[in-house]
């Protein structure tokens, strides 16, 4: 019959919690060491040895135009982000002008029946030509950006965008008259071009030249 041993081995856990704050007093004390820790760096142009270096390009980016026509009550404003109006079109400001200004005038109108008539309406004469003069110089940019006040008929911002859409035959009119005319009879210039067919073949074709043909309106803050 086997008996039973009197003694009990009794195993204990490891207290760690002397250790623990060992460690955690160490932390600072490695935290403070590491920044006294200093790097030096000299800055040293060395002498270069060799050929002349050509004269570097350079490389300038150029802004867009940022074109903007605003319609208000007294007439148009023209902006752009990108130029100095002013210095492009050879105009001289009136003081601190935020873009050029072309106020409303007085026109001649054709009637129903072919008779003149005048009017006070907006320069839209001017406003092409300021346009077109635009484009001879910026002859890579297509957009421009209509605004309006809210309280403007609709049809003042239709009849703007037909005057600055396409170029047309004739580069300068004498009075809107003249410019109603030919953008009733589509006497717009006419460019050719090259276009892929649905069956893969190129043809050329021919196509009004446009003005500023990308156009977009925006919103009176």
């Amino acid at each position: 019959m086997a008996r039973k041993s009197k003694y009990t081995e009794i195993v204990e856990d490891i207290n760690l919690v002397p250790i623990m704050n060992l460690v955690l007093c160490l932390i600072p004390l490695v935290l403070f060491k590491t920044q006294l820790v200093k790097i030096g760096m000299i800055n040293v142009s060395a002498p270069s040895f060799g050929p002349a270096a050509s004269k570097p390009k350079e490389d300038k980016e150029e802004k867009p135009l940022g074109l903007t026509v605003a319609l208000s009550k007294d007439g148009f404003l023209l902006k752009a982000t990108g130029a100095n109006l002013f210095e492009v079109l050879g105009l001289t400001p009136d003081g601190e002008a935020s873009g050029v200004k072309l106020p409303k005038k007085k026109d001649t109108y054709a009637s129903k029946d072919g008779s003149p008539i005048e009017l006070i309406d907006y320069d839209y004469v001017s406003l092409y030509d300021y346009l077109a003069r635009i484009k001879e110089i910026y002859k890579d940019e297509k957009l421009l950006t209509l605004v309006a006040d809210p309280d403007l008929e609709f049809k003042f911002m239709i009849r703007t965008m037909d005057v600055v859409r396409f170029r047309f035959e004739k580069p300068k009119f004498a009075n809107i008259m003249e410019l109603s005319e030919a953008a009733a009879k589509f006497k717009y210039k006419k460019t050719k071009e090259e276009v892929t067919g649905e069956d893969g073949k190129t043809k050329t074709v021919e196509a009004y030249e446009p003005l500023w043909d990308q156009v977009t309106f925006g919103a009176v803050q």
